[in-house]
């Protein structure tokens, strides 16, 4: 699509999308109780995700710069505004006719042919450029979110394991207390104290760790950061042709990633500039229409009274080639660096993506080895550790090993499953795979 066609098309997309807003009246609703705090037991990463592109700062100033670049495109396109002028003749001029006594004039300066619709196009492109940031602070937030969002569910998973450990070893203390009573020694007692007082540090530490969560989350949700949230509902997974799961398809997509796309509109501007640069060498054109009102002749003529219409060209003389040469080579250079820009954020996207889809299938191989396999055979280890300690046949030692062993690999499947996410999340970042990126996307809360 042209850039005349997307600008005339722009505000008929936005209107076009009023349906679809309307559609999420449910979302508003749900969105405004949040911002007042009224949450449910859980909430998922949508409806952060949802709130954040409502309320953040950064995209409703994004959303202004567009905004006004887009009102910037018919300022330039118009003609300047034409001069009126004015004459009164404190004496008159005397002609053959009659006396001048005042003069009115009107004038239009012309700019030469082109130079509108170029100027005009470099704003269209500029504009396109700042929908392009809108675009990518959306993108950025959206993933600032899913990143938070990730680490407060690793928080409530680890705490949850934790606990449950802790559960398991106190459940072993009354064996062992048995044993004590039964005249057995105070090691194994004090080796499981000594056991509970390491988790219940570990839990101290994840427990305090809680309140910067929850206040990166709120900041992002552009609420006051000791406002509570609810516990994450969980951590939804890419499906099997999520575009994280594809990298041929996430290499395709990258093509359509706003920082990308904005330089390109940059080098287009540029393109422009440099093009309305050596139009600067060619005049503009004024004309002139003057009036003169002209009195009676003292002696009566065939053309007494008759008032002048004078009728004027005007160009102004572009002398000095020196200063439109160096317009034109810095247009030029301007346009060089727009290019090179673009070429770094293309290499740079590029490698970006490629340790991000990494991640992805390093985080999913840990994932699939820690459940379907190191897990289940840690926890048959622990119950057979547990059953012979209970009829004596081993000692506290084994058990407390295999239970550790239980509990790190739980929180390495935990967070290899955060990884995941937070890879995924990349993935979504870098090729725009979500409606994240489109500014129609979530109504406003105001």
């Amino acid at each position: 699509m042209g850039i005349g066609s997307w600008l005339g098309f722009s505000g008929v997309c936005r209107r076009g999308r009023f349906a679809r807003v309307l559609g999420a009246g449910v979302v508003l609703a749900v969105l405004a109780g949040l911002r007042g705090g009224e949450f449910g037991s859980s909430s998922g990463p949508a409806e952060y995700v949802g709130l954040a592109l409502a309320a953040h700062p950064g995209v409703r100033h994004a959303e202004a710069r567009w905004e006004a670049a887009l009102q910037r495109v018919p300022q330039v396109r118009s003609l300047p505004d034409p001069m009126l002028s004015y004459t009164y003749y404190a004496r008159e001029v005397e002609t053959r006719v009659g006396p001048q006594e005042q003069a009115l004039a009107i004038s239009q300066r012309l700019p030469w042919f082109g130079k509108l619709g170029l100027r005009g196009d470099m704003a269209a492109l500029a504009a396109e450029a700042a929908r392009e940031a809108l675009r990518g602070v959306r993108l950025e937030v959206a993933y600032r979110v899913r990143e938070a969002y990730g680490e407060l569910w690793y928080l409530g998973e680890a705490t949850r394991v934790v606990r449950d450990s802790m559960d398991l070893l106190r459940g072993v203390e009354s064996v062992s207390r048995e044993r004590l009573r039964s005249g057995e020694g105070m090691g194994a007692v004090l080796r499981l104290q000594v056991e509970l007082g390491r988790l219940e540090d570990r839990l101290a530490g994840l427990e305090a760790s809680r309140p910067a969560l929850v206040a990166r989350m709120n900041a992002l949700l552009d609420r006051a950061t000791g406002m509570p949230l609810p516990s994450p509902s969980g951590l939804p997974l890419a499906p099997e042709d999520d575009v994280s799961r594809t990298p041929a398809l996430a290499e395709s997509r990258i093509r359509g990633n706003p920082g990308l796309a904005q330089t390109e509109r940059e080098v287009a501007r540029a393109g422009r500039e440099v093009a309305l640069a050596r139009l600067e060498r060619f005049p503009d054109i004024t004309l002139d229409l003057r009036w003169i009102d002209t009195d009676d002749a003292a002696m009566p003529t065939a053309d007494s009274g008759r008032d002048p219409i004078l009728a004027t060209v005007m160009v102004n003389l572009p002398l000095w080639q020196s200063r439109n040469r160096s317009r034109v080579l810095e247009a030029t250079a301007a346009e060089r660096a727009a290019r090179a820009e673009g070429e770094g954020v293309a290499r740079a996207l590029e490698a970006e993506l490629a340790w991000a889809l990494y991640r992805c299938q390093d985080a999913r191989r840990r994932v699939s080895l820690y459940r379907e396999g190191l897990l289940a055979k840690a926890r048959q280890a622990f119950a057979s550790a547990l059953q012979a300690f209970r009829t004596g046949a081993t000692g506290f030692g084994e058990l407390t090993d295999a239970q550790r062993q239980v509990l790190e690999l739980e929180l390495s499947l935990a967070g290899a499953l955060r990884d995941e996410w937070l890879a995924t999340a990349a993935v979504w970042r870098l090729t725009g795979a979500s409606d994240d990126a489109d500014p129609e996307a979530c109504p406003r809360v105001e």
